[in-house]
């Protein structure tokens, strides 16, 4: 299942179904937008740690019901979807939440060609399975990709409800959305795996999934496309806009599709679904800081990109944040992850686990890099996405090459060091354009790089060397992981407090705000 406006929207019915925002030539005061920010950022957090449960409850339950092979077959045969739903989109989603006028009129034309293009893309993806039968030199690849060709049509009908509840700040809908669509994935796939549908299951689960999640987020938009507000001249301005969103975007999937191609055709189809599910166990880091800021960063840096002070005030402060929430979470599995996997999906798994440590590089930068893409997105310069997304591709193809005889692990450190690459490039880029300079990013985010390390240091000697969770009894070796884990942190934590007090003082005083209020909300009521 990540990855995110403008000052204006007009006067016009666009209005009637989301708020009002402030007008272009009067900015949001800074008080009010913060509030914004902080409680949509609290917001998205609460539905994504929700439909995170969900995920990891959904995802523990599958690994003992399908087998790594068929996560293969079904990585492997919907290779060519993320394509197609990029091809759909064409950034025309990204260009409804920057748009500064005419929204409705941007937003019924976007959806219009986002289903246009669905519908042809979808049949194209059909027409394309069996090559992919004969690349993977499997009949049941083929099957599967073209019985999954029509989520590309289902997924073009989300994207600009989408666009238009994260361009409106609708932080309380997006409660509901994803969640939905976590459970229903979850409780379908699920039951159809224990009646013995392998692979078959995945497919039927992720249709129910878009089916409720559609059902969900088209109930809560409250905006209908207007045919007669489609026009071919906003469309071209969308375009123009979205064309740069649309080649990063489209070499960004070319990277993943590259590593699994690789994995597949050389390691071999069982890899494929180890890399997914290590992927996923590393991401899940990096997804929280995205799903839970980027939906609100992007809207806000758009607001106040012409106020250089207040932007490069806002661009440090997430950046900073994002290491600190991040960076330990992200690290914490380059000792712990092996062992993690080992105890709570089984041995099969156990590569999986050595491929998530190898991938920690991935999550430790994916924040950093989602802020600056949020930041030259919100200053109007998109292009700046699309010639990282160039470094990325050839760095994850080199690197891949290089590494593929180590397998599955082997892709993993690829892909980290490629990531890594990627955000040094990213950031040099970037500094100009967000007013920042290399001393900036350093003071911004060395406190908490440094702390981090100083957590691996502990962790990894006292769990490899002495604990060796992975080799005790599944509740046993858990609740060891679980103490490591804790012990880590609170030293994170400590040495953060000698190196940026600002930051815990901060989070301890957001810490006892939130005490009060719950003692509050849970007090009985004195009845006078």
């Amino acid at each position: 299942m990540s990855a995110q406006g403008p000052p204006a929207t007009p006067p016009d019915e666009l209005t009637d179904a989301v708020p009002a925002e402030p007008a272009a030539s009067e900015p949001a005061p800074t008080g009010a937008l913060s509030g914004i920010v902080f409680r949509g950022a609290a917001y998205s957090s609460a539905g994504f740690a929700l439909e995170q449960c969900l995920t990891v409850a959904a995802a523990i339950t599958l690994a003992h019901l399908v087998t790594p092979k068929e996560f293969g077959i079904y990585g492997s045969a919907t290779i060519l979807l993320g394509y197609a739903a990029m091809f759909a989109d064409s950034g025309l989603q990204s260009a409804v939440i920057q748009r500064r006028d005419r929204v409705s009129e941007a937003a019924s034309t976007a959806f219009a060609a986002n289903v246009v293009s669905g519908i042809g893309l979808a049949l194209l993806a059909a027409g394309l399975a069996p090559v992919l039968a004969l690349f993977f030199d499997d009949s049941t690849i083929g099957w599967v990709a073209a019985a999954m060709a029509g989520t590309v049509a289902l997924n073009s009908l989300l994207l600009v409800p989408d666009a238009l509840l994260q361009r409106n700040f609708s932080f309380l809908r997006r409660l509901f959305v994803s969640p939905s669509a976590a459970l229903t994935y979850g409780a379908v796939t699920g039951v159809v795996a224990a009646l013995g549908f392998g692979v078959w299951s995945l497919v039927i689960g992720r249709y129910s999934a878009i089916v409720v999640e559609l059902v969900v987020i088209w109930a809560l938009v409250g905006w209908r496309p207007q045919r007669s507000a489609i026009s071919f001249a906003m469309w071209r301005s969308l375009a123009q806009y979205g064309r740069h969103i649309f080649a990063a975007s489209f070499l960004s999937q070319s990277r993943s599709s590259v590593v699994t191609a690789m994995l597949g055709r050389f390691v071999g189809i069982g890899a494929v679904g180890q890399f997914r599910y290590a992927n996923t166990m590393a991401s899940l880091p990096r997804s929280t800081w995205v799903v839970s800021s980027s939906y609100v960063v992007f809207p806000a840096f758009a607001r106040i990109a012409h106020e250089t002070d207040r932007f490069r005030a806002a661009f440090l402060r997430t950046m900073r944040w994002a290491g600190i929430a991040t960076f330990p979470t992200s690290a914490i599995l380059l000792p712990l992850g092996p062992s993690l996997v080992v105890l709570v999906l089984g041995d099969e798994w156990r590569q999986a686990g050595y491929a998530a440590m190898a991938l920690v590089g991935y999550p430790l930068v994916g924040p950093l890099t989602s802020v600056l893409s949020e930041g030259v997105k919100g200053m109007g310069r998109p292009d700046v996405l699309s010639r990282t997304a160039l470094v990325s591709t050839v760095g994850t193809l080199l690197f891949a090459a290089a590494f593929v005889p180590l397998g599955v692990v082997g892709i993993a450190g690829a892909y980290s060091l490629s990531s890594m690459f990627t955000v040094a490039v990213m950031l040099k880029l970037s500094m100009p354009l967000l007013s920042i300079d290399r001393a900036s990013v350093v003071r911004t985010l060395g406190p908490s790089f440094l702390a981090t390390a100083a957590m691996v240091a502990l962790l990894f000697p006292l769990e490899w060397l002495l604990v060796r969770a992975d080799e005790r009894a599944t509740a046993t070796g858990l609740l060891l992981l679980l103490g490591e884990a804790v012990l880590g942190l609170a030293v994170y934590v400590w040495i953060l407090r000698f190196l940026d007090r600002d930051a815990v003082e901060s989070l301890w005083r957001g810490a006892r705000a939130v005490k009060p209020k719950l003692t509050r909300r849970h007090s009985p009521q004195t009845l006078s």
